[in-house]
């Protein structure tokens, strides 16, 4: 039979094409069809890995919003005709979750102050008027909770107050029952990993 292997350039005849046995291509086909079925089981596996990080970050985020706090301040001013004037302070958790108050600093004139009798102080003699306060630093504020923080009665000490108050920078931290925390600082908000220690300068219930 005649020899039909194409010559290389030299003259030289070619190796012959290795002919595999039925039983060398079974083999290769076996081995080739589980490489591919690792490959489909590894993409699988990502695949899934994936499904289930999303679904996780989506409960996560879908909890955290089941559970937000909001810390919010404001005043109540009452000055109308025929009765008496009143001014408080009043910080509320307007958020869908409760509200841990962890950390607070208030400063007078840049300088920190640990407690209420020291506004009071810096107000002078009351002459017998009513002040009242409550305590913030530690509390749980519930969802729609509020409080009066600081608050006074008689024209004169609403005048006194507000002239302290207008010298006053005060700032919290508090966080949700998972442990997210804010800084509020004059109704701008801030996320942080955790709430700062003031230290000496942490704000008291006094």
């Amino acid at each position: 039979m005649t020899d039909m292997t194409p010559p290389l350039s030299d003259g030289r005849a070619a190796e012959p094409e290795p002919v595999l046995s039925p039983s060398e291509r079974f083999f290769a086909r076996m081995a080739l069809a589980q490489t591919v079925t690792a490959v489909v089981a590894v993409l699988i596996s990502c695949a899934a890995m994936y499904a289930t990080w999303e679904q996780a970050r989506s409960s996560r985020i879908q909890t955290e919003a089941q559970v937000w706090p909001r810390i919010v301040s404001y005043v109540n001013l009452t000055s109308a005709p025929n009765q008496t004037q009143s001014f408080e302070a009043v910080i509320a958790n307007q958020g869908v979750g409760p509200a841990e108050i962890r950390a607070m600093r208030v400063t007078l004139d840049g300088e920190a102050i640990t407690g209420f009798q020291q506004i009071f102080e810096r107000m002078g003699d009351s002459g017998g008027a009513v002040r009242s306060h409550s305590y913030v630093a530690g509390r749980i504020f519930a969802p729609g909770e509020s409080a009066s923080v600081i608050s006074v009665t008689g024209a004169a000490e609403v005048a006194r107050l507000l002239e302290v108050i207008g010298s006053m920078q005060a700032e919290l931290c508090y966080c949700s029952i998972l442990n997210q925390c804010w800084l509020a600082r004059e109704e701008e908000y801030e996320e942080v990993a955790q709430c700062p220690d003031y230290g000496a300068e942490q704000f008291r219930n006094q």
